[in-house]
């Protein structure tokens, strides 16, 4: 149904036949399009600072809201914040919670240089 909803919604409605009239109304009645969005959605970029590393788990703070969030296990090292040392500010990728109030997920964390202290944390 996905790979429909994709191939119809590149068309315009006005172009459709009636069989794919037909299929696009019984995707949008169907298809819960939010759920749609936030699962095919990228992850975006965010900065954040390792506040405390303690065994495998790893406090950080996003710049976003400030809010401490402990990362465990194997999201550490596939997020690669393993790379980060306390008090080190990175960058990521990152999806947040639907409600857009937390982290989902950190992939491709880079730790940020020396050179650029954490400016970012400077009102947090």
């Amino acid at each position: 149904m996905a790979r429909k909803f994709i191939m119809l919604s590149s068309k315009l409605a006005e172009k459709f036949t009636d069989e794919e009239r037909g299929a696009w109304y019984h995707i949008v009645e169907n298809v819960d399009y939010d759920t749609y969005c936030y699962d095919v959605s990228e992850p975006e970029p965010h900065v954040g600072r390792v506040e405390n590393i303690k065994g495998q788990a790893v406090t950080v703070k996003f710049a976003f809201d400030s809010e401490r969030r402990k990362i465990s296990g194997d999201m550490v090292r596939e997020s690669r914040l393993n790379l980060c040392n306390q008090g080190e500010s990175f960058s990521c990728r990152a999806k947040l919670s639907r409600d857009g109030r937390s982290v989902v997920s950190p992939t491709d964390v880079t730790p940020l240089p020396d050179t650029e202290p954490n400016v970012v944390f400077e009102n947090v």
